[in-house]
C-alpha cells in the first residue's frame, strides 16, 4: 500500500544547519565545490579494538543573532539546530508572522534527541529513580523542538511531531500538505534533522565500516561507508498560489514498495544513499532505467531523515536552473545513471527524492518549478 499526497505548496523559504556551515548560502557553496563540511575522525572504543569514525558536526554560533544568551542558556545542542535552522527559513522567506494562530509548526527526527535521552538515562543508572534528572527528562520527549521553536517565535497555530525513522521526512512534508489543503494554517514551518552523540558512533562502529577512516562513498553501494551526519533543515511553507522562490513540493509518497513507485519523467533523481550497503538493490531495483541520479549525503553525512536535506538540495537545484554534481560521483556508479558533471535544468524541471528504507518501503518527494 502506498499513501501519497499530491496538494502542491511552495516553498517560501529553506533553514539549514549542517556541516557545511549555516543557512542555505553555505549549501549552495558545499554543491558548487567552493566549501567542504566539517568532518571531525572520532575514535571509538569496540570491545577488543577501536576504530576512527568520520563524523560530520554542525555548528549553532550564528543563533546569537536572533535570540538572547538568557533565551538559549537551558536549550541543548540538538533544540539549538533546529531553532537556527526555523529562524534561518523565516529571514529567507523574508516574511513576518500576519496571525501567529495561522503559523503551523511540523518537526520530525527518526532518533529524535538522543543527547538528552542518553543523559537522563544516565542520571538514572548513576543516581537512582527519585534523584533523575528533570532537566533532561524534560528535553529527552521528541516533541521538546517543536515546543520551544513554537514558544521562542511566538507562533500559536498547530504543533505536530513525527517520528518514522526513514520515512520522517516525507510524513513531515505530507502532514504540512495537508494543513495548508485543510485551511488549518496559512504558513507551517516543517522541519527534520538529527544530531550525532557517541552512542550513534558506536553503533555504527559494531556495524563494522569496511575501511576505517575511509570517506562517505554512496555510489559503492556494496561498500559500508556510513559516516554520521547531524544538522536540522526547516522549510517555510505556503499554498501554492504564494511566490515560492524555491520552486513547489508536488507531491509526496511513500509506504510499501511497488513497481512503478517512482515515475518516469523526472529530469533527476536524489538519492538518500547514505553508506548503508543493505539498501544497495532497493535503490538499483527502484530507480527507472535512465534516470539520471545524485546523492549528497558527502555533503551533509548519513542520516535516516537524509531525503530532507536532498529536498533543500533540489530546491536550490530548482532556483538555479542547475543541476550539481555531486561530490563521489567519480567513484563508482552502482549500476546507475550518476549525474557526473554540472549541467543545466530546463524551466519545468522536475527533481524527486527517493529513499530506500527497508523491508520493502519507500519515500518520494518531487520538487518542481
Amino acid at each position: 500500500m502506498v499513501f501519497v499526497s499530491d496538494t502542491a505548496v511552495s516553498i517560501l523559504g529553506i533553514g539549514a544547519v549542517t556541516a557545511l556551515g549555516e543557512g542555505i548560502e553555505a549549501l549552495r557553496a558545499g554543491l558548487a565545490g567552493t566549501h567542504r563540511p566539517r568532518i571531525e575522525i572520532e575514535s571509538v572504543a569496540l570491545p577488543d579494538s577501536e576504530i576512527r569514525l568520520p563524523v560530520y558536526r554542525a555548528g549553532t554560533e550564528g543563533l546569537s543573532r536572533f535570540a538572547s544568551k538568557r533565551e538559549l542558556r537551558r536549550l541543548d545542542a540538538f533544540s539549538r539546530m533546529a531553532l537556527l535552522a526555523a529562524f534561518l527559513a523565516r529571514e529567507d522567506a523574508a516574511i513576518e508572522w500576519p496571525d501567529p494562530s495561522r503559523i503551523a509548526v511540523v518537526f520530525g527526527s527518526g532518533y529524535g534527541p538522543l543527547g538528552q535521552t542518553f543523559a537522563f538515562q544516565d542520571s538514572m543508572i548513576d543516581d537512582g529513580d527519585k534523584c533523575a534528572s528533570p532537566a533532561c527528562f524534560a528535553t529527552s520527549v521528541h516533541n521538546v523542538l517543536a515546543s520551544q521553536v513554537s514558544i521562542a517565535m511566538r507562533i500559536e497555530g498547530p504543533c505536530q511531531t513525527i517520528a518514522a525513522f526513514g520515512q520522517t521526512a516525507a510524513a513531515v512534508l505530507s502532514t504540512a500538505q495537508g494543513l495548508l489543503e485543510r485551511d488549518e494554517a496559512d504558513y507551517v514551518l516543517a522541519g527534520v534533522g538529527e544530531e550525532y552523540t557517541p552512542v550513534v558512533g558506536y553503533c555504527v562502529a559494531r556495524r563494522a565500516r569496511d575501511r576505517e577512516g575511509s570517506p562517505l562513498q554512496p555510489f559503492l553501494l556494496e561498500t559500508c561507508s556510513y559516516a554520521p551526519g547531524e544538522g536540522y533543515v526547516v522549510f517555510l511553507l505556503g499554498r501554492e498560489t504564494s511566490e515560492g522562490r524555491c520552486g513547489k513540493i508536488e507531491r509526496v509518497s511513500m509506504g510499501a514498495w511497488e513497481p512503478g513507485g517512482v515515475p518516469t519523467g523526472l529530469d533527476a533523481l536524489f538519492l538518500a544513499a547514505n553508506g548503508d550497503r543493505d539498501r544497495a538493490e532497493d535503490y538499483r531495483r527502484a530507480i527507472p532505467t535512465g534516470v539520471p541520479c545524485a546523492a549528497y549525503a558527502p555533503l551533509y553525512g548519513s542520516m535516516p531523515t537524509g531525503t530532507a536535506f536532498d529536498a533543500a538540495i533540489a530546491a536550490i537545484s530548482i532556483a538555479d536552473a542547475k543541476l550539481y554534481a555531486p561530490p563521489d560521483a567519480a567513484t563508482g556508479s552502482g549500476g546507475l545513471a550518476v549525474v557526473e558533471r554540472e549541467a543545466d535544468l530546463p524551466a519545468g524541471a522536475r527533481i524527486g527524492c527517493l529513499s530506500c528504507d527497508g523491508d520493502d518501503r519507500f519515500s518520494l518527494a518531487i520538487l518542481s518549478r
